[in-house]
Formats: C-alpha cells, sequence, structure tokens
C-alpha cells in the first residue's frame, strides 16, 4: 500500500482529462497509481521535444487523496512528483511556477490538460 502523504509534492496542477472528441482516450477511466509523462505546454521550443516522468497524485474534493487504485475525477487537483531527482534541480526548478500549463501524455498522444497552481517541494 502507498502512503501518499510520504511522496514528494513537487507542485500542484488542476487538471482536464480530454474526451474521446477533443483526442483523448476512448476509454475515459482514469486511476489513482495513473502513470502519465508531463510535457510543458510551451514544447514546441524544446529541441527536441522533451517528455518528462512527472506523475500526479490525485486529490478529492475534500482536499484528500484519492484512494490507491480508486477512479479519479475527469476534472481536479494533482500533486505532481518528478521521478527524476537530478532534474528537479537542474531543469524543472526554473520552469515550475503557477500559471505554467503542460499536458499528461501517453506516448504522443495529449489526454489531459493542466496549469500549475502552487509549487510545493520543488521551491526548496
Amino acid at each position: 500500500m502507498i502512503n501518499f502523504e510520504e511522496l514528494p509534492n513537487d507542485f500542484e496542477v488542476r487538471y482536464r482529462f480530454y474526451s474521446e472528441a477533443e483526442g483523448g482516450r476512448k476509454s475515459q477511466q482514469f486511476f489513482q497509481g495513473y502513470r502519465c509523462d508531463w510535457v510543458y505546454a510551451d514544447f514546441e521550443a524544446d529541441e527536441p521535444r522533451q517528455v518528462w516522468m512527472i506523475w500526479p497524485i490525485f486529490i478529492d474534493d475534500n482536499g484528500q487523496f484519492v484512494p490507491e487504485s480508486a477512479r479519479v475525477n475527469l476534472e481536479g487537483t494533482a500533486h505532481m512528483m518528478i521521478v527524476n531527482e537530478d532534474l528537479r534541480q537542474t531543469v524543472h526548478k526554473d520552469r515550475i511556477r503557477p500559471g505554467v500549463k503542460g499536458f499528461f501524455v501517453e506516448g504522443p498522444i495529449k489526454v489531459a490538460e493542466a496549469i500549475v497552481t502552487r509549487v510545493g517541494s520543488l521551491q526548496k
């Protein structure tokens, strides 16, 4: 069983999963433990396009962690965890700030849009 309290909360986002009509997944079921990647919305400036292992930890409407393997809302809040420790300070600390936009991606497919609402442990 995962203790979500022990995982890094590098930053927080408001997210919205895309519908199938918007180019999102056919299956609109997402669960706590979902492991997508992150792309900054300004990725066109990246050479080549950078995809980052930054994973969501979903929060429910009451501010509590969604239980492990439970279904998550199609819109909501997530704490984001930068998986590669070395990249926290060398890449992401300078890029992440409130208002920065990004996407949850599965390979080349954007499945959700997100906006940073708060910087957490990444500030340290």
